[in-house]
């Protein structure tokens, strides 16, 4: 009777694993043809946002003729009258948007504002601010002026630094260094960046900075004496105002480095009072508390007329 029963429990154990392993096996039979599956849909957005795109394109490079031609595709009986000012229109219409997407900010708003009254009054305003967007929208995706020459600067360093005369390379086969998906075999630099920075300004003049003598202009905080009238009476008082200062790149650069200790002795003092506070706070006892009192410092004592 033991044994029967042994048995019949040893089966029952084989059995449950037999149908777990099967239930695993079905489900991922399932998530296998779920992928198999949403591959299509994925191709099918892929396609369509293709062919909207191609169709967008295709729009955009047709001429005012064929645009009127579409137009009035399907009409019958368009005088010629009608087909001219609606060929003038579309011309118009392409050349303020060549106009438009090379124009600055300034000149779009002149643009928005010299045409916004009419518009109102026959109620296009938002028909035209549609059309603008969309120039907008794809001026966004074309390559910049910036761009390029970032790109054209990043060609000739890499350029420069994969010189032999740069760098060398390794000689182990796995001294080696992956970036997106590409391996490359690592490279020494033969000097330290600085004098390869000269180098690279020999070889490539045209990335030079200007002469150190051009004049420039930049904006900055200053105090000064200003006078004021208060209840009629002519005051002077200081003023923190921002002033623009023409001098060369130069004299900018002394001043800079005049500038730099005070700078970095105040960088300092905060370092050094935040990890004195974090310190103390570390080691501080039950009965114990942490008064951090910040004085105000340069006042100075006026009249109260002269307080306004």
């Amino acid at each position: 009777m033991y044994l029967l029963n042994k048995r019949r429990v040893n089966r029952q154990e084989s059995g449950k694993k037999k149908a777990k392993q099967g239930k695993e096996k079905m489900k991922k039979q399932i998530k296998n043809l779920e992928k198999k599956l949403k591959l299509p849909e994925k191709m099918n957005a892929k396609l369509r946002q293709r062919l909207w795109r191609s169709s967008k394109q295709q729009s955009s490079q047709e001429s005012p003729r064929t645009k009127v031609s579409k137009l009035l595709k399907g009409t019958k009986n368009v005088s010629k009258t009608v087909k001219k000012k609606l060929l003038f229109s579309e011309l118009l219409l392409s050349k303020i948007k060549s106009t438009y997407i090379r124009s600055n900010t300034a000149e779009k708003r002149t643009l928005k504002s010299a045409t916004s009254g009419i518009l109102e009054k026959y109620r296009c305003q938002g028909y035209f601010t549609s059309l603008t967007s969309r120039w907008k929208t794809n001026l966004s995706y074309g390559r910049t002026e910036r761009k390029i020459k970032l790109e054209k600067l990043r060609e000739d360093v890499k350029a420069f630094v994969e010189n032999d005369m740069t760098s060398r390379l390794t000689a182990g086969k796995k001294e080696t260094i992956t970036r997106n998906k590409q391996k490359c075999q690592m490279r020494l630099l033969n000097d330290s960046l600085k004098s390869l920075h000269k180098k690279f300004l020999a070889a490539y003049p045209f990335y030079k900075d200007g002469d150190l003598t051009t004049k420039i202009k930049f904006e900055r905080w200053v105090t000064k004496k200003v006078k004021v009238i208060i209840h009629g009476n002519e005051k002077i008082s200081q003023k923190t105002v921002k002033e623009t200062v023409e001098c060369s790149k130069q004299e900018l650069l002394k001043a800079f480095m005049k500038s730099m200790p005070t700078f970095m002795q105040h960088v300092n003092n905060v370092n050094h009072q935040h990890q004195i506070i974090n310190k103390i706070k570390e080691n501080l006892q039950k009965k114990e508390a942490l008064l951090h009192i910040d004085f105000s410092e340069n006042f100075n004592c006026k009249y109260a007329e002269e307080i306004h």
